[in-house]
C-alpha cells in the first residue's frame, strides 16, 4: 500500500496523458513497446517520474535538491536533466505538471513541502494496482539491467543477474502475476546448473522468446591456479547440469565460463548434436592469466558443425583453441581468441595457409586474435597471397613470444592484410630491441590507409604512437591505428624514483627502470609514417633526450598542424625547464640556447598554419610564460600568425 493525494478525475492512464501534454519529451505510446533496446529510454524515464514530487517543492524556494538550480521566476525547484525542461511559459504549466505528478502512486518523502509529517498517516491509499501494468514492467526490465547478448568485450557473465530481479516478484501476488505472464524477457536467461524446476519454470515464463544458456564453474579462488598459471585443483564433485533439449531450437547464446566447466565441456556434447537454428553466440571463457598452451581444443570436445549452426555470428574463445582450419569461422561477424596456443603437429601451419584460413572469414567485422611464436612454421608468402577484409570495424592483434622476437612474426602477417580505411587497429607486441616501429608495421598505405588519410596523431614516446581519420561525411566513425611495442630487452635501474603523473597527481615507481636509449629514432620513425598525411592536429608526449633539432626535423613533417599538444604528464621537475625550452627553441626555428641562433631557413618557421599551442601537465615556473612569448615574438616577426596558448592546469 502506497499513500498518494486523494484525486477521483479520470484513470491512471488518463493522468499519464495530461503528463504527457506538460512534458513534451515524453511518450506514453513507448510503454508498449516490445524491444528491450527500444524501452531502455523510457524506463529510465519511468524513474524519473516516479521522482517528480520529490524534485518540485513550490513552498520553500530556498531549499534545492543537489545539481537542480531554482528556476528565477517561479521559486520552483527543476530537475532539467532528468525529467522536466526549461520552459519560458513555466507558469502556464505548473499546475498541469504539479497535479499529475502528485497523482502518481510513490512513497511518502520527508524532503517534500507539501505534505507534513502529520499528514501521512491520515493520507487517503489505494492499493498498488492502481499502477499501471505497463509501468510496472519496465520498472522490472530496468531492474534486470542491460542484456548481455552481443556484447563481445564482456570477460566473465554476471553468475547473479538473471535472478537480480527475483525480489520484486516476491512483493505481492499482483506483481508475481505480472513478472510470470506479461514479462519474458526475465526468464530469457537460463543457468543450467541449477534445478530441473527452475529450468521448466524458466522455459514455461519466457513464452516463445529466445534462451541465453550459462554454465558457470569456477574452482574456489587460491586453488585455482598453480605459479605457472595452470589449474592446480584436484577435481571434485561434477557439476550436475539440466539441457533444455526440447527447447534447442530456442536457444540464441550459450556461455560456459570457469575452468571447472571447461573441463566438463562435454556435458554439452548433447546439445550440439541437435540442430540450432538460432544460436547466434558461443563464448568458452577461462580469464586466463598467461598463455595456456597445449590447451583444450573446442572441435574436439563438441561436434561443432556449421550447418546445424546456421545463424552462429560471434565466437569467443579464452584459453581454449580451435583450429584455424575449421569451416566454423567462415560466416562469423565478431571473432575473439585470446591466450591460447597449440604446439600440437596438426595445427600447426604455414603463413600462406593462415592467410588463405583468413581471407576466408569476409563477414567478419570484429577480429581478436593472439599470436604465440607456435602458429606458423615458416613465415614466407608471395605478394599474391595478400587479402582483403572490406568489412573489418575493429581489430585487436596481440603478440607474444616466449622464445624469440614478436616483432618479426607479425610484421610479415601484416604486409600481407589489407585493411579497411575507417577500421580501428589496435597492434601490441614485444621485442628485445627498443623502436622497432619501422619493423612492426609496414609502411604501406595499401595495408593501412589510414596512415595516408590521418588528421590526428599522437607521438607517445618509446613504445606508443597513434593516429586516426576524420569522420565520414554524415556520420562519427573514424579509421584509428594504435601501435604498441614493449621493449623486454636490456634496461638500466634508475636510482632517482620515477614519477609519472595521471589527472595531475604524482605516481611513484621506485623499482621502475627505463631503456638506456635514445627515443630520436622512434620520433623519425612515426614522422616516416605519417609524412604523407595531412595532419591538423598533433600531440607529443615528453620524452626525455630529444634535441632542439629533432624536434625542428619534426615539426618540418607536418606544414598543415593547426593544433599542437605538448604532454608532460610523464615529467620530471629537474628537466622540466630545459626540455620546455628546447621545444620552443624549435617551435621559433632556432637551434641552441641564444634566441639569436636561428635556423638555417631564415626565411620560414615551422608549422607556418598553427594556431593552437597547448601544455598539459607541465611544471609551472615563473619564467614560462616570457619563454612563450618570447617564441610567439620570433613566428611573428617571420609572418607565422600569433598563438592560442592554453597551460591548461598546471603543476606548481
Amino acid at each position: 500500500m502506497v499513500q498518494l493525494r486523494d484525486e477521483d478525475s479520470g484513470s491512471a492512464q488518463r493522468r499519464l496523458i495530461q503528463l504527457s501534454n506538460a512534458l513534451p519529451s515524453f511518450d506514453p505510446g513507448r510503454f508498449v513497446q516490445t524491444s528491450r533496446q527500444d524501452v531502455k529510454p523510457s524506463a529510465h524515464l519511468v524513474v524519473s517520474l516516479l521522482r517528480i514530487p520529490q524534485v518540485i517543492h513550490s513552498s520553500t524556494p530556498k531549499r534545492r535538491t543537489k545539481h537542480c538550480p531554482p528556476d528565477q521566476a517561479s521559486g520552483i525547484t527543476i530537475c532539467s536533466r532528468d525529467v522536466l525542461p526549461v520552459y519560458k511559459d513555466w507558469e502556464e504549466k505548473r499546475s498541469t505538471v504539479l497535479h499529475s505528478a502528485m497523482s502518481i502512486p510513490r512513497f511518502p518523502n520527508r524532503r517534500a513541502t507539501y505534505m507534513r509529517p502529520h499528514q501521512w498517516h491520515s493520507a487517503p491509499v489505494v492499493g498498488i494496482r492502481t499502477l499501471p501494468p505497463e509501468l510496472i514492467l519496465h520498472i522490472f526490465e530496468d531492474v534486470l539491467g542491460p542484456t548481455t547478448f552481443g556484447n563481445i568485450d564482456l570477460d566473465d557473465p554476471d553468475r547473479y543477474g538473471p535472478t537480480r530481479w527475483l525480489p520484486l516478484r516476491r512483493v505481492c501476488r499482483h506483481w508475481r502475476e505480472l513478472a510470470d505472464k506479461y514479462c519474458p524477457a526475465l526468464w530469457q536467461t537460463i543457468d543450467i546448473t541449477r534445478k530441473r524446476e527452475w529450468m521448466e519454470l524458466c522455459l514455461a515464463n519466457s513464452k516463445e522468446m529466445g534462451l541465453h544458456l550459462q554454465f558457470p564453474a569456477e574452482y574456489p579462488e587460491g586453488e585455482r591456479r598453480n605459479s605457472g598459471g595452470q589449474p592446480r585443483f584436484e577435481p571434485g564433485p561434477e557439476e550436475s547440469v539440466v539441457l533444455p533439449l526440447t527447447h534447442a531450437q530456442r536457444i540464441q547464446s550459450v556461455w560456459v565460463s570457469g575452468e571447472k566447466a571447461i573441463e566438463q565441456l562435454g556435458k554439452l556434447r548433447d546439445l550440439f548434436t541437435m540442430p540450432l537454428p538460432r544460436l547466434e553466440e558461443l563464448r568458452v571463457t577461462m580469464r586466463a592469466e598467461s598463455i595456456v598452451f597445449d590447451g583444450p581444443v573446442l572441435t574436439e570436445i563438441l561436434d561443432i558443425d556449421s550447418r546445424r549452426l546456421p545463424a552462429l555470428r560471434m565466437l569467443v574463445l579464452d584459453g581454449v583453441y580451435i583450429p584455424w582450419s575449421s569451416g566454423i569461422l567462415r560466416n562469423l561477424r565478431a571473432l575473439k581468441i585470446v591466450y591460447t596456443a597449440s604446439s600440437d603437429p596438426r595445427y600447426c601451419m604455414t603463413l600462406r595457409q593462415f592467410l588463405r584460413a583468413l581471407g576466408a572469414c569476409q563477414a567478419l567485422q570484429y577480429l581478436s586474435i593472439f599470436m604465440s611464436d607456435t602458429w606458423c612454421q615458416e613465415n614466407t608468402a608471395s605478394p599474391g597471397d595478400a587479402i582483403t577484409l572490406p568489412n573489418l570495424r575493429l581489430v585487436e592483434i596481440t603478440s607474444l613470444s616466449a622464445q624469440m622476437d614478436a616483432v618479426d612474426e607479425l610484421f610479415h602477417v601484416l604486409a600481407h592484410v589489407r585493411f579497411p580505411e575507417h577500421c580501428c587497429i589496435n597492434l601490441s607486441t614485444e621485442s628485445q630491441t627498443p623502436f622497432r616501429y619501422n619493423q612492426l608495421v609496414p609502411n604501406d598505405v595499401q595495408c593501412f590507409p589510414v596512415l595516408g588519410s590521418a588528421t590526428e596523431a599522437v607521438w607517445g614516446g618509446r613504445a606508443r604512437f597513434s593516429c586516426r581519420t576524420a569522420p565520414r561525411s554524415g556520420g562519427s566513425t573514424r579509421g584509428e591505428l594504435v601501435v604498441n611495442v614493449d621493449c623486454i630487452g636490456d634496461w638500466e635501474f634508475h636510482t632517482n624514483p620515477l614519477i609519472t603523473y595521471h589527472d595531475g597527481r604524482p605516481i611513484l615507481h621506485p623499482y621502475a627502470s627505463m631503456p638506456d636509449t635514445n627515443p630520436e629514432g622512434t620520433l623519425a620513425a612515426f614522422c616516416s609514417y605519417l609524412s604523407r598525411a595531412r595532419l591538423t592536429k598533433l600531440t607529443l608526449q615528453y620524452s626525455e633526450l630529444i634535441s632542439e633539432g629533432a624536434y625542428l626535423s619534426a615539426f618540418r613533417v607536418f606544414p598543415y598542424l593547426v593544433e599542437l599538444v605538448l604532454d608532460y604528464r610523464q615529467q620530471q621537475r629537474a628537466s622540466s625547464r630545459a626540455e620546455i625550452g628546447r621545444a620552443l627553441r624549435a617551435l621559433a626555428g632556432q637551434i641552441g640556447p641564444s634566441p639569436g641562433a636561428l635556423a638555417a631557413r631564415t626565411g620560414e618557421v615551422p608549422l607556418p598554419n598553427l594556431r593552437i599551442l597547448r601544455f598539459r601537465d607541465v611544471f609551472w615556473y615563473n619564467e614560462l610564460p616570457n619563454h612563450v612569448q618570447q617564441c610567439q615574438w620570433v613566428r611573428q616577426s617571420h609572418g607565422a600568425a600569433p598563438l592560442q596558448v592554453d597551460f591548461g592546469r598546471p603543476r606548481m
